[in-house]
């Protein structure tokens, strides 16, 4: 996404990198000129004497990897019980519900073998997941969480 120097908005512009991976001077001037151009295009006018800002940059990349295949899901039938909630956390499920007390799990404490029943609370380094009355919650040994509602 680029755009002119002080401007707000920002236009995408098509460009494609070299097969060897590298770019040449030329690919950069050729990308301005795709810049002006479209710019043109999109509002009637272009200014090939101002800076030209990339702010943003979008990849497509595809490639071949080692990943081992998506696990299946955890099996119906469970092993341990969840762990312990760590606390507990007053949540509103809306006015048919009003406000309940939750149990709130911690996400590193969850194993394959653990089935946590909705409503619940799973805190996990980067998110925290809300689980409504009716839904099972079953981790795999990925650490995924399979979610199967009622």
């Amino acid at each position: 996404m680029g755009r002119y120097q002080y401007q707000a908005w920002e236009i995408e512009v098509p460009f494609e990198l070299p097969r060897s991976g590298l770019l040449a001077s030329g690919d950069i001037a050729a990308l301005l000129k795709a810049f002006h151009a479209m710019h043109q295009r999109i509002y009637g006018i272009c200014d090939e004497q101002n800076l030209v800002e990339f702010v943003s940059w979008k990849m497509t990349a595809v490639g071949k990897t080692n990943a081992k295949p998506a696990s299946e899901p955890p099996a119906e039938a469970r092993t341990a019980t969840a762990p312990k909630p760590k606390t507990t956390r007053h949540v509103y499920l809306g006015p048919e519900t009003k406000r309940v007390e939750l149990p709130v799990y911690a996400g590193g404490d969850i194993r394959a073998d653990h089935m946590i029943e909705g409503p619940a609370i799973i805190e996990e380094e980067t998110m925290t997941l809300l689980f409504l009355p009716g839904m099972t919650v079953r981790a795999d040994a990925d650490g995924n969480y399979w979610v199967k509602s009622d």
